[in-house]
């Protein structure tokens, strides 16, 4: 039987106004790469229209953002790794949002915003990069799944910032959103915190970069929102 979130996702990929495939990514042969080129400023159009229209809404594939819309539950609990649009979208829908940011001016900004609005269910943090000594160990996630550092490179600096989620219990989270720095560490590094049932959304997920996230949930359900130019994968966890 299908799994009711994938179906969801589909139908809202369906009758999304923008393209159905990222037609970025197929760019390499002569006639994709002129379709690319003629297309890509609507495409770009298009989508800045729907998130005028849906203030706020976070950086993501209009059928992405259509989906959580219905999906997310007033009591749901979720934590996100990059704040802004997201964080004012997450907040008006959920019990409570951890947020985490890196840019301490950033972090000014946004917390100005909630303060402002009065928001007391967002747990901000500004957590940026530091300079640290090469750990003895490396992150517990590459145990888990069996990785070297030729697999992925972490970059030190961003150490506290995706082991944000050590302090929280497993299974804690509905929904965890990786769309800041060091995406694959944090994603990787806050699976156990995620709950059964429970929504892993990574931003810009076509980037070469990520693709060790594909690898290391190969079992898990998952569907690719896009915009054309960019996509935003959902996993679900088992």
């Amino acid at each position: 039987m299908a799994n009711p979130i994938i179906e969801q996702l589909k139908i809202a990929q369906q009758k999304s106004i923008l393209p159905n495939t990222n037609w970025q990514r197929d760019k390499s042969a002569g006639l994709e790469y002129f379709r690319y080129r003629l297309c890509r400023p609507l495409i770009k159009g298009v989508f800045y229209t729907y998130r005028w229209w849906n203030k706020p809404s976070p950086w993501f594939a209009p059928s992405a953002v259509n989906f959580l819309k219905k999906w997310l539950e007033p009591e749901m609990v979720g934590l996100e790794f990059g704040s802004g649009a997201s964080s004012k979208f997450f907040a008006s829908r959920v019990n409570k949002l951890v947020s985490v940011e890196h840019h301490e001016g950033w972090y000014t900004h946004v917390h100005q915003w909630m303060d402002e609005n009065g928001l007391e269910n967002i747990d901000y943090r500004l957590i940026t990069e530091k300079e640290i000594d090469e750990p003895k160990n490396l992150p517990a996630f590459f145990k888990t799944h069996q990785l070297t550092k030729k697999d992925y490179p972490y970059k030190t600096e961003f150490w506290d910032y995706f082991h944000v989620a050590d302090e929280f219990s497993d299974g804690y989270f509905d929904f965890i959103l990786v769309d800041g720095r060091a995406r694959v560490a944090c994603l990787l590094n806050s699976l156990p915190k995620l709950k059964s049932g429970g929504l892993m959304i990574l931003d810009n997920s076509d980037r070469p970069s990520y693709q060790l996230a594909y690898r290391v949930l190969k079992d898990w359900e998952h569907f690719t929102c896009t915009t054309g130019l960019s996509d935003t994968t959902f996993w679900i966890k088992p």
